[in-house]
């Protein structure tokens, strides 16, 4: 039984909150090609995903891979495609690719790791929520989702831990967090 207070309920009720949350437009500097063609299939994606024409974005970022399969922004943006699909397996697939690509990649390990999460693969989760953590620091979600992924592991202390880190890095996800650091702190009490 699932008390109101209870921190599987503040989660839940803040999960439409924390699934909105998208990958910002970053410069493609790093993948630039004079090849027309490729320049071409970029912009058809970009304005395809700008319209909600998903299978279309992803066929065309996918056309631009294969032309240039290093570039890691293109396997980021098809991680991010399927990510806003809900298909986490497949998210998760692009942005461990964008990481093999460059391991800095800010974006790929955050929602690498929260793609992680929701397959189950939460030490794979917590690896990649890290190396977000390592990349740029006071991340709140960052730490929110390594939180997550140690109190679902039944890690109470490290939970613990980085739910405390969300309160110096932002503010926005106080109210969300508490029920789960109540809870964390309730079970480490009782044991």
């Amino acid at each position: 039984v699932v008390k109101p207070n209870s921190p599987v309920v503040v989660l839940l009720c803040c999960l439409a909150v924390l699934q909105t949350e998208g990958l910002t437009a970053r410069p493609s500097s790093e993948c630039v090609s004079s090849d027309p063609a490729y320049s071409s299939l970029i912009q058809r994606g970009q304005k395809a995903k700008d319209a909600g024409r998903w299978d279309e974005a992803v066929k065309s970022f996918q056309q631009a891979l294969q032309l240039q399969p290093g570039c890691s922004l293109v396997k980021t943006e098809l991680g991010g495609l399927f990510y806003s699909r809900r298909d986490y397996a497949q998210a998760l697939t692009n942005f461990e690719g964008a990481l093999s690509t460059n391991s800095q990649d800010f974006y790929a390990a955050k929602f690498g790791g929260i793609c992680a999460y929701w397959v189950n693969r939460y030490a794979e989760a917590i690896r990649l929520l890290n190396l977000a953590k390592a990349i740029r620091h006071n991340d709140a979600r960052v730490y929110y989702w390594l939180g997550e992924c140690y109190y679902t592991q039944g890690n109470l202390s490290q939970a613990l831990d980085e739910l405390n880190r969300v309160y110096s890095a932002g503010a926005e996800l106080r109210q969300v967090v508490r029920g789960l650091m109540e809870g964390c702190r309730d079970r480490l009490v009782s044991a």
